[in-house]
């Protein structure tokens, strides 16, 4: 591909990450990064140009080695939500235009160890299957009610 352009890291402004830990695009073409290690979403133009964050919405009585981490991105353009990984929590936001990002639902996971990564049924009318990956070799699976 054609090299377009980069953004800083290891800096604290908001066009600038420490340990960007996944990437999502919206059906707006907006950008969502999230950050591990300091727990929030950063979200930008396609150009760069910052235009908002969320913190973490994080359980803190969670004994989980990585409870207050942002680590994964999962968007379904049907439905027009972004689904993260909070922490111990599956978080679900409403990120339409005009919505701020709002908290739908969140759930806590049934992790036993540190929970990474996420994956939806993206093509789906609804979202029926929730996967959550953990550094422990574990594969949960969740169901949206």
């Amino acid at each position: 591909g054609l090299y377009i352009r980069e953004w800083e890291v290891n800096s604290s402004g908001n066009s600038q990450f420490q340990v960007p830990h996944s990437i999502e695009v919206d059906s707006f073409g907006r950008v969502y990064v999230a950050h591990r290690e300091n727990g929030r979403t950063k979200i930008f133009y396609k150009n760069g140009t910052y235009i908002d964050q969320w913190q973490g919405n994080f359980d803190l009585s969670s004994n989980l080695e990585d409870s207050n981490t942002l680590s994964a991105l999962a968007y379904s353009f049907r439905l027009d939500l972004m689904f993260s990984l909070e922490g111990s929590k599956i978080v679900i936001r409403d990120v339409g235009i005009g919505r701020n990002w709002n908290v739908v639902t969140s759930w806590n996971v049934a992790s036993k160890g540190s929970p990474q990564d996420l994956a939806i049924g993206r093509k789906a009318e609804t979202i029926s299957n929730i996967y959550v990956s953990e550094l422990n070799g574990i594969l949960s699976q969740y169901v949206l009610e």
